[in-house]
């Protein structure tokens, strides 16, 4: 999934953001008129539309950590989903805490992740233990932000840790770090 555009002009940001209903009216007519006409589009949207169906469940079951846009996001919090959000520089840990109405817990990756032919997320525990590792990132070219959703229903069972987030990019055969994020869980919190 990339910025890229069919023969005939929809982006996949643009079909996302008329899932998400994003648009303005003008511009989502166009997409509406230009996916009742393109069968390769129709069946994005409705991909669209089964991956964000899927995602919401997973949230609620406490069965994801998954890489997100905005619209996504977006759309998510308009549907009720509880949503608290972190935004870690690289290199740095900052402080996080789940609260009990919390849904979801997003955290906001920043950095140059442009010239990479994959990318890849890895959350780590203390003492290096893989949480979860998502490869083969869908990055919207230009993308300087990285959106990952963790269930907090999930981050609740874990013990107050240090939780480092790494991105690394494979440009051929070489892969680098990006980037490493960190978040100091404080465990379950409660009012």
């Amino acid at each position: 999934m990339t910025g890229e555009r069919c023969a005939r002009g929809a982006s996949f940001g643009d079909l996302l953001d008329y899932w998400a209903d994003d648009l303005g009216q003008h511009d989502a007519e166009r997409v509406e008129a230009h996916v009742f006409e393109c069968v390769e589009c129709a069946n994005r949207l409705a991909d669209i539309a089964t991956m964000a169906d899927a995602v919401a469940e997973a949230v609620r079951g406490a069965r994801v950590q998954s890489v997100i846009s905005d619209a996504v996001l977006n759309k998510l919090s308009r549907d009720g989903v509880r949503i608290r959000t972190f935004t870690p520089e690289p290199g740095s840990f900052i402080p996080c805490a789940i609260w009990p109405e919390d849904d979801l817990i997003v955290s906001r990756l920043r950095g140059d992740f442009s010239g990479y032919d994959e990318l890849t997320l890895v959350l780590k525990g203390d003492e290096g233990l893989e949480l979860s590792r998502n490869v083969d990132i869908p990055l919207v070219s230009g993308t300087h932000e990285i959106l990952t959703a963790t269930s907090a229903s999930h981050l609740r069972r874990l013990p107050s840790m240090r939780l480092r987030l790494i991105v690394s990019g494979k440009r051929g055969a070489i892969e680098d770090v990006i980037g490493e994020y960190g978040l100091e869980h404080g465990g379950a919190m409660s009012r």
